[in-house]
């Protein structure tokens, strides 16, 4: 006995109820996850200005610009394993070295001689806590790394009033996509056991 694509959707049609509900609940369960879960991440922001004196420069501009065009190399040493360990020395909270490195992001505002830490974590409190660090962190450890580089001046601490929060799933994005994962996974089941089913009864006839 053949088992041809036709009969592979027709099985699926026949089962499509069962397909569908499969989809509806694993659509419904992550939506409710989403809803009761804390999926909320807070991100605090700490600015550290890294520029050189123009104190006896004949032509202040192009100091500027040069120090901007050496941000990029600074962001590269604030991810040296020295700049992590002493972050999560002075970090105020229980912090591991690989939650550091995974919370923090360094990037540069635009057209500024600036450099921002910014920490996303689970809690307030420990977003501040990581930017606070790892900025502190970065103004002792780079100047080792690259002696050549200027100081770096902290501007003000992180604080929990000005911590930015927002949702990191949507509840309705997991809803759509747990739908549309449920169906798939019973299309899947479905043509996995109707493929088993009919091999079984070929063995089945071929040895009588």
């Amino acid at each position: 006995m053949s088992f041809s694509l036709i009969d592979l959707v027709k099985r699926l049609l026949k089962n499509s109820w069962w397909i569908l509900i499969l989809g509806i609940v694993v659509g419904a369960s992550l939506y409710t996850y989403a809803k009761h879960s804390v999926l909320t991440a807070y991100t605090a922001e700490r600015y550290v200005i890294v520029a050189k004196s123009n104190t006896g420069v004949k032509d202040p501009n192009s100091r500027v610009q040069a120090d901007q065009m050496l941000i990029n190399t600074y962001k590269k040493i604030a991810s040296d394993p020295s700049v992590v360990n002493q972050a999560k020395k002075l970090s105020t909270v229980s912090v591991t070295k690989k939650e550091i490195v995974s919370a923090i992001t360094v990037s540069q505002p635009d057209q500024t001689l600036m450099m921002r830490f910014s920490a996303s974590a689970a809690t307030a409190k420990k977003s501040v806590a990581i930017a606070n660090a790892y900025a502190k962190a970065f103004s002792i450890e780079g100047s080792k790394l690259y002696p050549d580089m200027a100081k770096p001046l902290l501007l003000s601490s992180a604080k929990k009033a000005d911590v930015l929060s927002g949702t990191v799933y949507s509840p309705k994005k997991l809803a759509v996509f747990g739908f549309a994962f449920g169906i798939t996974l019973g299309a899947f089941i479905i043509l996995l056991t109707g493929i088993f089913q009919n091999y079984k009864r070929m063995m089945t006839k071929t040895t009588k």
